[in-house]
Parts: C-alpha cells; sequence; structure tokens
C-alpha cells in the first residue's frame, strides 16, 4: 500500500470517527431534550392533578356553602312566617279585661271602654266577638267598632249557648276584618233594660266575651263581671 493509499485510509477513518462522535452528540442532546420533555409534561401534569382538584373542590365547596346559605335563610322566613300567629287581648282602663269587674250605670251616657288589641306577630282576620252572660233581661249594645266609629252596634242574641252555665248568647253584628300586629280597636259596653218599666235591682252578671279570628281553632275566652247599677246606687 503505498502513501497515497495510506492517507486516504487514515482520513477515511478520521471521518467516519468524526462522524461517529457527532452522531453521538446528537443522539445525547435528543435524548436530553426527551428527557426534558418527559420531565416537564410529568411536572405539568402533577401540578395539575393537583391545582386542578383543589380549584374544583373549593369552587364546588364555596357554591355548596352558598346554596346552603341561601337553603338556611329561606327556611329562617319561612320558619319565621309559620311561627308568627296574632294574640288577641282585651284590656279596660289599662288593665286586663280577663277577671275584671265593669260597673255600669244604666243611667250614665259613658260606658266602659273595651280595648281589643292585637299583641301578636301576625294580623287577625274575620274577628268577631261573642258575649255570654248568666243573667236575662238586658239588652246589649256598642259604640265605636273599628271603622264604624259612632254607629250603634247591636249585639244580637243567638238561638244557642255554647258554653255551660250561661243563659243568654250574643254577637256583635259586625266583624272586624283585619287588625295588623300592635294594632288594635275600641268598642264600648251599652247595658239597657229590656223592660224599662220594671222595678230595678242592682245586678249582678257573670259574663264571657269570646273572640274568634281566622285561622284559630279555639277563640279567646275572656271571662269577667258586669254589675249593673242605677245612678244613686253607684255612690253608696
Amino acid at each position: 500500500m503505498d502513501r497515497e493509499d495510506i492517507e486516504k485510509l487514515i482520513d477515511k477513518r478520521i471521518d467516519n470517527k468524526i462522524s461517529a462522535e457527532v452522531s453521538k452528540a446528537k443522539l445525547e442532546i435528543s435524548e436530553s431534550r426527551l428527557r426534558f420533555a418527559l420531565w416537564f409534561g410529568a411536572a405539568l401534569f402533577t401540578i395539575a392533578g393537583v391545582i386542578i382538584p383543589i380549584w374544583i373542590t373549593g369552587t364546588s365547596s364555596t357554591r355548596v356553602d352558598r346554596a346552603i346559605e341561601e337553603m338556611e335563610e329561606r327556611f329562617e322566613k319561612l320558619a319565621g312566617t309559620q311561627l308568627r300567629e296574632p294574640d288577641l287581648q282585651c284590656f279596660i282602663d289599662g288593665q286586663t279585661l280577663e277577671g275584671n269587674v265593669l260597673t255600669i250605670d244604666i243611667q250614665s251616657k259613658e260606658w266602659p271602654l273595651i280595648r281589643v288589641q292585637n299583641s301578636g306577630t301576625a294580623p287577625a282576620e274575620k274577628i268577631n266577638l261573642r258575649l255570654l252572660v248568666d243573667k236575662d233581661g238586658f239588652r246589649y249594645s256598642s259604640i265605636r267598632a273599628g271603622e264604624l266609629y259612632g254607629i250603634n252596634i247591636w249585639w244580637q242574641p243567638l238561638e244557642y249557648i255554647d258554653e255551660e252555665g250561661f243563659i243568654k248568647a250574643y254577637d256583635m253584628e259586625y266583624e272586624h276584618k283585619l287588625l295588623n300586629a300592635k294594632d288594635s280597636f275600641i268598642f264600648d259596653l251599652k247595658v239597657q233594660k229590656e223592660k224599662p218599666k220594671q222595678k230595678f235591682e242592682k245586678v249582678q252578671i257573670r259574663a264571657l266575651l269570646k273572640i274568634f279570628y281566622y285561622r284559630t281553632p279555639e277563640p279567646k275566652k275572656i271571662p269577667f263581671t258586669i254589675v249593673v247599677v242605677k245612678s244613686k246606687e253607684k255612690s253608696d
């Protein structure tokens, strides 16, 4: 092999060596890039796997919490509405009518004023008043009842007695349609003899005022006493 052939062989080997090194370097670079890409992708996947569920959970939790709060608010409003009830009370001269004694002078032009007040938390509708007494011989009327202020309203006698121990029952012929919470209306109670010319004697009457109003299964019952006198006997 002459010198020229030897030089060509050496050059060829050198070229092959250089090509192999270059290929090896390219392969290492490619592998490094692939490893980085795989690592980066895995990192993104891991981050997404942690953050996205947390975000979804947080969002869902916020929505659930808000929905629960709205339901609780609605329930409280509904419960508050359902729990509100009217409560009608009667007063005479600032004192409760229940158990009190009304002294009524049949010759006087001033009559006891009874105040019906809604002390509850909801309106009372379709209010009807019934008076029961254990004595006969008198008529009852009222003035200043609700919107019919100044108009004489008779208590209409009933054909039946719905309470034991009484012999007469009367319904006020006026229905008070609505009484809001904390509002009130007043009426006086006028007593007259059915037979004016008959000799008068002081009379003590056991009375019961029943208050009916809409959506109340049982009426309010207020017992009290009426003492009917004449002027001369009232001063004794």
